[in-house]
């Protein structure tokens, strides 16, 4: 089990890719290189960021903490709104709306793995020896004397890979995006002063996302899962071991641990389970884009 806080983390932008008008509080990360890589930031976004329209070769999933979020020229989402960014799915172009949104990229079901920000970082500073980045896309001029466009991040990615990247067939066709408040609290069996909001869980590899509400003073056995589980404290208070971890507390909680929580105070999480893989040899279907 691994715990950050929030207010102990720094902002800041690492790579420029997007244009400005982003910063990260990068509160946790997988393993790179594992088909589960993944990384959970606090993202800040202003009216100056801009993307065009695009897609990825990993799985998303976003939390609009404060303000609005537009993913689409015609989507935009109030705070409170959870959307979940399938791999091979289209979305943007975005104009930033300004909000603070809880979003963890991760690899997803087709096993293409995420590349980790240090990567991306890295990337990035030699792209920009050779071009500039200009509202999400990397403009430069080949070998040929021919000036060339491509979206940043796939840029970067096929800089740090050394090959062009293939992405998964979309399994959704537009990202999804839910609205918790109209979900219905469901008590737990066995766990009196325990209630579960499950939101929803997508593809083969079983990723979900929901809420648990934990009562003061009652004690909650958070269920083992294959896979990695992550929480964030949204309010209230839970005691693990000798720590307390309070509001704006991401929690890392791994494959099969188990891990028991006692609220301090009336308590609510924001739960994450990222995809499972019994192991790393898993389907690679891939297309081009239509």
């Amino acid at each position: 089990m691994r715990a950050v806080v929030v207010c102990d983390v720094e902002g800041g932008s690492f790579a420029t890719h997007r244009g400005e008008g982003i910063s990260f509080q990068r509160l946790l990360k997988g393993e790179e290189g594992a088909p589960d890589n993944f990384e959970l930031s606090l993202v800040h976004i202003d009216e100056r960021y801009r993307t065009p329209r695009h897609h990825h070769n990993f799985d998303q999933i976003h939390y609009v903490l404060e303000g609005l979020h537009q993913y689409t020229r015609d989507t935009t989402v109030p705070s409170g709104t959870v959307t979940y960014l399938p791999e091979g799915t289209y979305y943007g172009p975005q104009v930033g709306q300004g909000g603070v949104i809880l979003v963890v990229q991760m690899g997803g079901s087709t096993g293409s793995g995420f590349m980790s920000y240090d990567q991306l970082a890295v990337g990035n500073r030699a792209l920009a020896e050779r071009g500039r980045f200009e509202n999400g896309i990397f403009r430069w001029v080949d070998d040929e004397g021919r000036h060339r466009n491509q979206d940043g991040y796939e840029a970067i990615w096929e800089h740090v890979n050394g090959k062009s990247v293939d992405y998964p067939k979309p399994r959704y066709t537009h990202p999804i995006s839910m609205r918790p408040e109209n979900f219905t609290w469901v008590p737990a069996e066995s766990e009196p002063g325990v209630e579960h909001k499950h939101i929803a869980t997508f593809g083969e590899r079983r990723t979900a996302v929901g809420f648990t509400r934990i009562a003061t003073g009652v004690t909650h056995q958070v269920p083992e899962r294959n896979g990695v589980l992550l929480h964030f404290v949204m309010n209230g208070a839970v005691r693990c071991a000798d720590t307390t971890y309070g509001s704006y507390t991401a929690i890392r909680i791994d494959d099969r641990e188990g891990v028991t929580y006692r609220a301090t105070a009336d308590t609510e999480l924001f739960t994450i389970g990222l995809p499972v893989f019994a192991s790393a040899d898993v389907a690679t279907e891939r297309t081009e884009e239509p």
